[in-house]
């Protein structure tokens, strides 16, 4: 990369008031071979060592670089303006980011088991909103008769307020044969913080009021204010392997709910991962006969996009 420098005079406290002089034309080559690298920390480090090398240039040598982070950032702020006006002028089909998750089993012989997984998640990060859909459903029967039966899908848009507090809102629809419950709808609002915003890693909170509504198999119809809290966490701890972490815990009169997906996902090739992942689900007023707890552990193939 070949970059024009302005010429640079500047008169250092020395004593006499004389000028700074001029850094030798090695050191110069040096740090401008450094800055042509567009990499700040390497530049940081040649800065330093060329400062060192011959202090009497030491000013000359900071203004060489400081003309360097003047450009730097008048092109990044060039390069945000861009993308922000990008974001803006798109439409509302574009900018959407996700991916589509697929498992399934098939045993035959002393006992026949059959189970289906499918999930969708998707994500449109715009300036200030971010929207974010979530479709899930699971079917799993074993001897001709159905043992698992439950679908999710939800919305949830958040608006940010600044770079460490978001508010959101929430509407959910959930079916779980057998946790004893035809249709459970969710809406709720409330406030969150970005507690790490990394790009190796993220962490969110947000908590808020939601109102249920729940149609039973065999009990009447239940509605019920509910305190919602969750829990995000989002790290790469290599680029080729991510861990996540989704936790959503409901408190009600009579009932408290709670949801958590535990998973690990492995970069295959292209867009498609393998992803291991452990969900838990407990519902305190289980039907008679039912347990409080379910637990899934699931091997599966993801397809980013």
């Amino acid at each position: 990369m070949t970059r024009s420098f302005r010429p640079v005079l500047l008169l250092c406290a020395l004593p006499g008031g004389a000028l700074a002089a001029p850094p030798p034309d090695p050191i110069r080559a040096m740090v401008e071979t450094a800055i042509s690298t567009d990499d700040p920390a390497t530049i940081a480090g040649v800065v330093s060592v060329a400062k060192r090398t011959v202090p009497d240039s030491a000013a000359e040598i900071d203004a060489i670089a400081a003309d360097y982070y003047a450009q730097l950032s008048a092109r990044k702020a060039a390069e945000a303006r861009e993308a922000e006006a990008r974001v803006a002028a798109a439409g509302p089909l574009s900018l959407w980011r996700g991916s589509i998750e697929l498992g399934g089993s098939r045993s035959t012989g002393n006992s026949g088991v059959l189970d289906l997984y499918s999930g969708l998640d998707l994500t449109r990060v715009g300036i200030r909103w971010t929207h974010k859909l979530t479709a899930h459903a699971e079917y799993q029967e074993t001897s001709g008769t159905p043992s698992t039966e439950r679908a999710l899908f939800a919305y949830q848009p958040q608006l940010k307020l600044d770079p460490v507090f978001y508010a959101y809102g929430l509407g959910q629809y959930e079916h779980d044969r057998f946790l004893g419950y035809r249709n459970r709808y969710t809406a709720g609002v409330g406030v969150g913080v970005s507690a790490v915003e990394r790009p190796d890693l993220k962490i969110d909170f947000d908590a808020g009021p939601a109102a249920r509504l729940t149609n039973f198999y065999d009990m009447a119809t239940q509605d019920r204010l509910a305190a919602r809290g969750s829990f995000h966490l989002k790290w790469l701890p290599s680029p080729r392997l991510t861990f996540t972490e989704e936790t959503a815990i409901y408190l009600q009169k009579g009932d408290t709910t709670a949801k958590s997906s535990t998973a690990i996902e492995t970069r295959l090739f292209g867009p498609l991962k393998a992803r291991l992942s452990y969900d838990l689900q407990y519902e305190s007023d289980a039907p008679e006969g039912q347990e409080n707890l379910d637990t899934t552990s699931r091997v599966s193939l993801v397809y980013g996009f």
